[in-house]
């Protein structure tokens, strides 16, 4: 029977992208953290996020290999796809009957053009049942701590697409002088569009905002303190 093995650094396995920090303590992080985990780093396949909606099959050969996308789907074993989030959504699907596993890095701009939906549709073209998939929602930033404020609120409601305009006011409010955003209530109402069955979408509680043992680029603008990023890896066995 196929295993789904799915682990996520904290701030105690050190920083995780070699964006905001030295090289070889980077490597080391990573490397330890794996090796604590049963995973080879060399069966590792690292994503570079552009934040689209553009999901990849990775095969054997991208081991090794950075691919660049926000959407992957693996159908083989002993690939680790090794995703880095700082307050964003990290996202897995798993049809354990089909030994299919995807996972998807979900801002507000993948959530607001359809990613956690697309990577539904490319897991139904590959013969998996929506409404036997099951997803888990990792630590990220919650409802009660993405706020958008003074012209970021403007900013925020010309950017989106225009058509998904009336589906953002469901899943925002204004609170004070700021707008909150709820990516996990967006992603799951997705998700739930697809066919995902509710009771299969589990959702982590952390919000890295809040809790220190995480990495939070949103935290680290507001207090002042050094960047990093913690990692998502999963993969089958």
């Amino acid at each position: 029977m196929t295993r789904l093995i799915y682990v996520t650094s904290t701030v105690a396995d050190g920083n995780m992208s070699l964006k905001w920090g030295e090289k070889s303590e980077v490597l080391q992080n990573r490397s330890r953290f794996l090796e604590k985990n049963g995973i080879k780093i060399e069966d590792c396949v690292f994503t570079s996020l552009v934040h689209d909606k553009d999901v990849v099959i990775v095969k054997k050969a991208n081991k090794g290999k950075i691919v660049e996308a926000d959407g992957f789907i693996v159908t083989e074993k002993e690939i680790a796809i090794f995703m880095l989030t700082g307050d964003c959504l990290p996202v897995v699907y798993f049809d354990q009957d089909k030994s299919i596993l995807g996972v998807a890095h979900l801002g507000w701009r993948g959530v607001d053009k359809g990613l956690a939906g697309e990577m539904v549709k490319n897991l139904i073209d590959l013969g998996v049942d929506s409404n036997v998939v099951h997803v888990w929602i990792g630590p990220g930033v919650r409802k009660e701590t993405y706020l958008k404020y003074g012209e970021g609120i403007p900013r925020f409601w010309k950017e989106i697409s225009l058509g998904n305009k009336h589906n953002w006011e469901k899943f925002s409010k204004i609170v004070g002088e700021e707008l909150s955003l709820d990516l996990v209530g967006f992603v799951k109402h997705q998700l739930c569009e697809m066919g995902v069955e509710e009771e299969n979408i589990e959702v982590n509680k952390i919000d890295t905002v809040t809790d220190r043992n995480y990495f939070s680029q949103f935290r680290s603008d507001r207090v002042n303190e050094p960047q990093g990023r913690f990692a998502t890896v999963v993969m089958m066995v």
